[in-house]
């Protein structure tokens, strides 16, 4: 019987270290859709728009602060991503899009 993949659980010692991963739910294409159709507009904020989609659609992690603390889920406490570094963001948007090779099932 076939079975909808729809959650990613990817590695991310790049940006957390060793044993760090976040699991994602997939974009849907209407929600693709309409990120290409906003990004056209002038006054488009991308940086707005991945927040805003990172927050949706992060299940899990097991992501710390710098004296280990463990982060809350952005959908729990979307404050956040705020703190997050810049390469940090940059990894989940691209995890998020699919770009990153270490995405497993």
């Amino acid at each position: 019987m076939p079975k909808r993949l729809g959650l990613r659980r990817v590695s991310c010692e790049s940006v957390q270290g060793e044993g760090s991963w976040v699991e994602l739910d997939d974009l849907t294409v209407k929600e693709f859709k309409e990120i290409r159709r906003k990004a056209k507009s002038e006054d488009y904020d991308d940086v707005g728009a991945s927040m805003d989609l990172i927050e949706k659609h992060i299940v899990g992690w097991n992501w710390v602060d710098y004296n280990d603390k463990p982060l809350p889920i952005p959908s729990m406490y979307p404050a956040i991503v705020d703190t997050l570094t810049l390469k940090e963001m940059t990894f989940l948007a691209n995890a998020l899009l699919g770009e990153d090779e270490a995405s497993k099932n």
